[in-house]
């Protein structure tokens, strides 16, 4: 039971149809293919109530998503504060959260992983910004679960 206690959601939001905006299911495939234990992985175009149910397997959550802060790329715990990680999905992901906790008096720690972009046309590729930013990302979220594994231990 303890394997299941320690594990994370990533969860992946963006539409792979507007450029930057796709980031976050970048680092999510990024992140399978580093085959990382305990972190399963799910891209999505936008955050669902469908997600209620399957969130009682994990002890976390990282919502990777585009932001707007100055820096590449910033993990912080989402807190549900006006300081938000500035991103069209922030109010969903604090939404999501309450939700959660209401319904399931469950305790999940949620972070929010904000890669910095800009660039948000139709049919438009990453661009080479976003792309470093979030390999910064990646590097992040492999310090933040290796420091959670110390944690543990």
């Amino acid at each position: 039971m303890a394997s299941e206690t320690l594990k994370t959601l990533l969860i992946g939001v963006g539409d792979p149809n507007r450029g930057d905006e796709a980031i976050g299911q970048w680092i999510c495939e990024q992140a399978a293919k580093l085959k990382l234990p305990n972190l399963h992985v799910r891209p999505m175009k936008i955050l669902t109530i469908d997600l209620l149910d399957q969130l009682q397997n994990f002890s976390a959550v990282i919502i990777a998503d585009i932001g707007k802060q100055k820096a590449g790329a910033t993990l912080e715990e989402l807190d549900g504060s006006e300081d938000g990680y500035d991103s069209q999905h922030y109010s969903d992901a604090v939404t999501l959260k309450a939700l959660h906790r209401n319904l399931y008096q469950q305790s999940i720690v949620w972070h929010a992983l904000a890669i910095k972009g800009a660039k948000f046309e139709k049919g438009a590729p990453l661009s080479k910004e976003v792309l470093a930013n979030g390999a910064e990302g990646i590097k992040l979220l492999k310090q933040h679960l290796s420091k959670k594994v110390e944690d543990k231990d």
